[in-house]
């Protein structure tokens, strides 16, 4: 379900667009209120002036000058302005609702706090004309603000005081987001609790299936602990009372024959039909717009604790691949892997079309490997290929097998009980079982030694040969090429498209300097694989 668009966004101001945290601190120990050379929050600074001196008294005089003489100082939240121009950039208009009254009660005749809170507001070149001043409201009660929320017609409210948003007058229709980045009461009402304003963003304009999270998770809902994402898509991490989950949210990329999304989805619902595969695979808790909403499973990455017996894990999951795709009649209505590669002309068709797409990239060191290196390594392997080429036929689906794609260790959770969980099948279908034996032995992601590779290669050979005897011959003459598609994907970080992906998904900095730095790794990776496969004998 995707939230449709609010048309009227409402946003608190104190402490949900100003940054106080600092500006707290430093101003205390400006005017002797605690001690210097000592960092704390809001918080801390205001429980140690009520223990010391005139307490209470001495804490209102703090925010006079926080809130008045000095606001200037503070920053705006990090993130914030990021939201107020994805607003903009949606047409969706932005009002800020603060309950802020002009003067302190301990200085009546001191600066006027809502001037100064404009003034801040005018200064803040991130907001320069996003946030004008007629839609800028303050009011002297709660309960005029909330008043006012309903009276204006918000339909969603951000505010870091979990008060308001459970207030019984708040008006029940407004989506309620509670912006709490350090320890605070919990909103009760709140439709997700957020601790970074990227989070609110995500909330307010992504796609998450609310009401979904709320049903698997109860409430309060909560951006929970992050986990580290994939390449190609974002894992967004919630908790609640009743659970844990990740919402793994994919990107569009119409450049694709597959839809990663679908088949996804598709995966994982015909997994869990099957036991044997149930307990090796995510669980699919429900589906939105471009997202899959899994249960948040325990472990470590499998890379991070390798066992002895990892390698047989892996044979005997794609061995009951094989068994139930031929063994259970829902298999047949799944699609082709991603990229499937049912007979020679289609892996030569694929490198050459890599190939091709790199040649455009003005990138000196790129070009030199291409034309010293891969351009001759393709056509050795053209030469190589050609008795196979004029007498392949596509691999009928009989000796076809659902496959992964994007299979192996690096694709893993190592379970508490010991056991792997495969992750990722977003390149899921039917395909011929040797680009799975090839790449899965090629992958840099998981880099297998020596010895697991001959134990891939030697199991998957033992396995699939007795099911089809051309196997062993089309994994020799088709291995080297496998090698030289996964020498171009290395490559994938000079093309603009796949950058964005990559950054999308914050597997890559956004700075030139990372960009380059990681295009260079890359090209290392790519020499490496060239020569990388190795036959099984």
């Amino acid at each position: 379900m995707r939230m449709t668009p609010p048309p009227l966004i409402g946003l608190d101001l104190d402490n949900t667009l100003i940054d106080y945290e600092t500006l707290f601190c430093t101003e205390a120990v400006r005017m002797g209120l605690f001690p210097a050379g000592v960092t704390a929050g809001k918080a801390a600074v205001r429980a140690h002036i009520q223990a010391h001196g005139q307490g209470d008294i001495d804490w209102q005089h703090l925010q006079t000058r926080v809130y008045g003489e000095v606001i200037d100082e503070a920053p705006l939240f990090a993130g914030a302005a990021a939201f107020v121009q994805a607003a903009q950039a949606a047409g969706i208009p932005l009002v800020i609702i603060s309950h802020k009254s002009r003067h302190t009660h301990i200085s009546p005749d001191g600066p006027n706090l809502r001037d100064a809170a404009r003034r801040w507001l005018a200064a803040q070149p991130d907001l320069c004309g996003l946030v004008e001043r007629e839609q800028v409201h303050f009011t002297d009660t709660r309960a005029d603000k909330i008043a006012l929320i309903r009276a204006l017609g918000c339909t969603v409210f951000v505010d870091d005081l979990a008060t308001v948003l459970d207030d019984p007058a708040f008006p029940p229709e407004v989506l309620a987001v509670h912006f709490a980045p350090g320890p605070a009461p919990v909103s009760q009402r709140a439709a997700v609790r957020c601790a970074r304003w990227e989070q609110v963003t995500d909330t307010v304009f992504g796609t998450l299936p609310l009401a979904r999270l709320h049903e698997v998770c109860g409430k309060p809902l909560s951006w929970s602990t992050p986990v580290g994402g994939g390449r190609n898509n974002r894992l967004l991490p919630f908790s609640g009372p009743t659970g844990e989950v990740l919402l793994k949210v994919y990107p569009h990329r119409p450049e694709r024959q597959t839809d990663s999304f679908e088949a996804e989805r598709a995966a994982l619902e015909f997994c869990q039909t099957v036991p044997a595969l149930a307990g090796a695979t995510p669980r699919l808790l429900g589906s939105g717009e471009r997202c899959c909403l899994l249960e948040r499973m325990e472990g470590v990455p499998a890379l991070t604790d390798r066992r002895s017996g990892d390698v047989a894990a892996m044979l005997a999951f794609v061995q009951t691949l094989w068994q139930v795709s031929h063994g259970q009649p829902q298999a047949q209505a799944l699609g082709a892997a991603a990229e499937a590669c049912s007979d020679a002309a289609s892996v030569l068709a694929q490198v050459q079309q890599r190939l091709e797409r790199l040649r455009p990239v003005a990138h000196p060191a790129l070009q030199a490997f291409l034309h010293d290196q891969m351009d001759p390594a393709v056509q050795d392997a053209c030469r190589r290929l050609q008795p196979r080429l004029t007498t392949d036929q596509p691999l009928p689906r009989a000796l076809q097998t659902l496959s992964p794609a994007d299979f192996g260790l690096h694709n893993a959770l190592r379970h508490p009980d010991g056991r792997l969980v495969f992750l990722d099948f977003e390149y899921f279908g039917w395909d011929d079982p040797v680009k799975l034996v090839a790449e899965t032995a090629l992958h840099p992601g998981h880099a297998l030694s020596a010895a697991e590779r001959s134990a891939w290669l030697h199991g998957c050979l033992e396995f699939y040969r007795q099911r089809d005897e051309d196997f062993p011959a089309r994994l020799a003459d088709l291995g080297p090429l496998f090698a030289l598609r996964w020498a171009l994907i290395a490559l994938n970080e000079f093309l603009p498209r796949d950058v964005s992906r990559r950054q999308f998904a914050g597997a890559l900095g956004q700075s030139p300097e990372a960009l380059e730095t990681r295009r260079l790794q890359q090209l290392e990776t790519a020499q490496s694989l060239i020569s990388a496969w190795e036959p099984a004998g």
